[in-house]
């Protein structure tokens, strides 16, 4: 029998079914020539170029982009691109497009007009509903987007810690002891150079307070000197209170909790500068000969009373002497013969028996008398003992309503000392 053209003419122009196909002349079969009549001319060569692609084999590769036959006709191109995009972005993406207006195109026909898209309320749109999946929310398919820093926003938290919430900020908040202690340790160190009569050509002091204090709740000290004035060149930790330092000479802080420096100090008058020990010294050398005289003694000088210990005493040699011999009363020496260093470790002077090193030395032969004699450089320290004179007063506590223990130590030790022979 025969077939109905507008059948057949719709499985032409659809996806080439089967039953297109298989009917009789009409306007169907016609449209089916002309379209096989296109995809021949379109198989043939053209002057200068290659064959576009066709059905039968050997054929190149068509550079034109050929409309497939997916609903929407995308290109190849374009097909390719979504292959390579991530899932859940192209889902993100087709379902804004079709929601906000981008339509389909009516199936069967890439040429004809886009259907109306279902349009949805913009609250609908916000939370991701789908056109066609109805409530189903895209976040669920999607990442969430990160935060971002909005403008007037703070990474600061509203709340610090617990115990940091303190007016002073050199100290936290809540600090309990069993053992309230307060201790300050007055360490001077001296740097002089001694001529070879003993007269002193310069000497000054470093001096330091060193704090360890370890008392409960917020306590507030006051440290007073017997001779303040005396203090030169003045540096203080943040703690101190300065003007009442300027008025009255006293140290007025709220401590921080712990080891820290109260304050270092200089004293640079000489007057001031009271001079340890003494070193009584004999060297010689004799032109043409190979010896020479070496004889030294350390004693104490102005130490209170107290005693000297750690005494080191080291001697360069000019390089003319070979080698030496050496008795001390008391202590250890070494003489190197490669660096012509000389070392004595003396240890405690008694003042009952002053240690000494006698002995002779050893030169070159051919050698004349050095220009210089050599320089001698003493150790030294002194346990309870302000070499300056500085002495605390009184320390006294308020605030708090407990007696604290306090203490304090004093020391005097040697920076750069020097004897010129």
């Amino acid at each position: 029998g025969a077939a109905n053209p507008r059948a057949g003419g719709r499985g032409l122009g659809g996806r080439g079914g089967a039953s297109g196909a298989g009917a009789g002349p009409g306007p169907g079969r016609r449209g089916a020539q002309e379209r096989t009549g296109g995809e021949a001319r379109r198989g043939e060569a053209r002057p200068g170029r290659g064959p576009y692609p066709g059905p039968g084999p050997g054929r190149r590769h068509d550079p034109q982009p050929v409309p497939d036959q997916r609903v929407g006709g995308h290109l190849p191109g374009k097909a390719l691109e979504e292959r390579r995009q991530p899932l859940r972005l192209r889902l993100l993406l087709r379902g804004a497009g079709e929601g906000l207006g981008g339509g389909e195109r009516a199936a069967g026909d890439p040429h004809a007009a886009p259907l109306p898209a279902q349009r949805l309320p913009p609250q609908d749109l916000l939370r991701g509903r789908h056109p066609e999946r109805g409530a189903a929310p895209l976040r669920h398919r999607v990442p969430a987007p990160r935060r971002r820093h909005l403008p007037g926003s703070t990474n600061v938290g509203d709340q610090l810690p617990t115990g940091q919430l303190s007016v002073v900020p050199w100290r936290r908040t809540g600090v309990k002891y069993t053992n309230n202690e307060a201790y300050f340790d007055v360490i001077e160190e001296i740097d002089a150079i001694i001529d070879k009569s003993g007269s002193t050509i310069t000497a000054e002091i470093q001096g330091v307070i060193d704090a360890c204090v370890k008392l409960t709740g917020m306590p507030d000290l006051t440290l007073s000197f017997m001779n303040p004035r005396l203090l030169d060149d003045v540096s203080f930790h943040p703690c101190v209170r300065f003007k009442r330092w300027e008025s009255e000479r006293i140290l007025s802080f709220i401590p921080p909790d712990g080891n820290f420096r109260l304050l270092s100090y200089h004293v640079s008058a000489q007057n001031l500068v009271a001079i340890p020990v003494y070193v009584k010294h004999n060297i010689s050398f004799r032109d043409s000969s190979s010896l020479g005289r070496f004889e030294i003694t350390v004693g104490p000088k102005q130490t209170m009373g107290k005693t000297i210990e750690g005494v080191m005493v080291t001697s360069q040699m000019p390089k003319g002497v070979l080698n030496m011999s050496l008795t001390p009363s008391q202590g250890t020496h070494i003489f190197d013969p490669v660096t012509k260093l000389l070392s004595w470790d003396v240890g405690k002077i008694n003042p009952q028996k002053l240690p000494s090193l006698k002995g002779s030395m050893n030169l070159q032969a051919g050698t004349s008398k050095p220009d210089e004699n050599p320089t001698i450089n003493l150790q030294f320290k002194i346990q309870q003992l302000a070499i300056s004179g500085l002495k605390v007063n009184r320390l006294d506590m308020y605030g708090e309503k407990y007696k604290p223990f306090k203490g304090i130590k004093y020391m005097t030790k040697a920076g750069k000392f020097q004897v010129r022979t």
